[in-house]
C-alpha cells in the first residue's frame, strides 16, 4: 500500500530513537515533512534527520517534553507553522492519552 504524504508535515513524538525513528523516516519517505519531537535525545534527533535528508527527505527537530502542556503547545505552535497535519505519531510512555492528538489540528 502506498501512502502520500506529499505537503502534509507529521509531528512524531520520541522520533529520536526505537519506534519513533522509524515512523518518522516511514513518513518522510512517504513524502511528508517531519517534525522529530525529543525530550532529551538532541544527538539522536539530529541523526534521525540527517537520514531523512540522506534519503531527500525534509524534517526538523523540536525538544519537547510532551507531558509539560506549555511546552506540547509550544510543539504544536511549531508543526502548525510548517504547515497542515493529519498524522501525528505519538511515542511517548508518560503523556496523557490522547492529549497531543486533540491539540495537533
Amino acid at each position: 500500500m502506498d501512502i502520500t504524504l506529499t505537503g502534509r508535515v507529521a509531528l512524531v513524538t520520541g522520533g529520536s530513537r526505537g519506534i519513533g525513528r522509524a515512523i518518522a523516516l516511514a513518513m518522510a519517505r512517504a513524502g511528508a515533512t517531519v517534525c522529530v519531537n525529543y525530550r532529551q535525545q538532541h544527538e539522536r534527533a539530529k541523526e534521525t534527520l540527517t537520514a531523512i535528508e540522506a534519503a531527500g527527505g525534509h524534517g526538523f527537530a523540536h525538544q519537547a517534553d510532551v507531558s509539560d502542556r506549555a511546552q506540547t503547545e509550544a510543539l504544536v505552535g511549531a508543526r502548525r507553522a510548517r504547515g497542515p497535519a493529519r498524522y501525528p505519531g505519538e511515542q511517548c510512555g508518560d503523556q496523557p492519552r490522547g492529549s497531543l492528538r486533540r491539540d495537533v489540528r
